[in-house]
């Protein structure tokens, strides 16, 4: 039978150690404000559980990684998540099927870099299509850029442009 774990916050509760939820806790610890005691019961634990115990693994992994967990507290810039980067990755991961068919190396290599083209557009807020005609338009087929360099050319230029 695991005896309960008493947490000291402005408003003392107990958790048992079977219905604990390190996530759950990691949350209310940080955002309230409180990741110091939520520390000071990983260094606790790390000591008491197991070498082997999945626990345990969870709970180092918390302390390894402790700084880079907590740097949303430092910075408020920063997300709590990485959601966003995760749905932005998730269609290329969608597609990575489909690109199987390319053709060749050259065609896969084109498809990645128009990929990436429509990713940066679609982060800066451009409509992908409007740019790649304003691009082409203005490049056409040239090899050379003729008087245009490269940073004229991009997808944050073109959203000056167009404002």
């Amino acid at each position: 039978m695991s005896r309960p774990l008493r947490v000291r916050t402005s408003d003392s509760f107990e958790l048992s150690e079977k219905s604990l939820s390190l996530t759950w806790v990691s949350y209310v610890c940080l955002v309230v404000g409180r990741g110091f005691t939520f520390k000071r019961w990983l260094d606790l634990m790390v000591v008491k559980l197991l070498p082997k115990d999945p626990l345990r693994k969870a709970v180092q992994y918390y302390l390894n990684h402790w700084t880079a967990l907590t740097r949303f507290l430092d910075d408020s810039a920063l997300p709590l998540d990485n959601n966003f980067s995760e749905r932005l990755l998730r269609s290329l991961a969608l597609g990575r099927n489909n690109w199987l068919f390319a053709g060749n190396t050259e065609a896969a290599h084109r498809t990645a870099v128009l990929m990436g083209i429509i990713a940066t557009c679609r982060l800066q807020g451009v409509e992908p299509m409007a740019y790649m005609t304003w691009v082409f338009n203005r490049l056409g087929t040239r090899r050379k850029l003729d008087g245009h360099s490269a940073s004229d050319s991009t997808p944050a230029a073109f959203m000056h442009q167009a404002v």
